[in-house]
């Protein structure tokens, strides 16, 4: 009788051939010039880091946005203090 774990390491080594069959048919169909194949790569990614640098870009904003929502309440927080007591 097998345990959880090697059975969970055969769906694991399962999944991984079957993403690399995936990947080689992909592979395949883009070296012999699929169109479907071509326009599914220019669609899932532009070549010239565009998404990636919209991601980052989107990514700075949030943390920009967060740290000034912290500062103002902090700042109007302790203006609260001050003229409370």
């Amino acid at each position: 009788m097998r345990g959880w774990l090697s059975r969970r390491r055969d769906r694991a080594a399962a999944r991984d051939a079957a993403m690399q069959a995936l990947a080689e048919e992909y592979d395949a169909k883009l070296r012999a010039g699929d169109p479907d194949a071509l326009e599914a790569s220019r669609n899932y990614y532009d070549g010239d880091g565009g998404s990636t640098r919209f991601e980052a870009g989107l990514a700075a904003y949030l943390v920009v946005l967060t740290v000034s929502v912290v500062l103002l309440v902090g700042v109007f927080s302790l203006i609260e203090r001050l003229t409370s007591g």
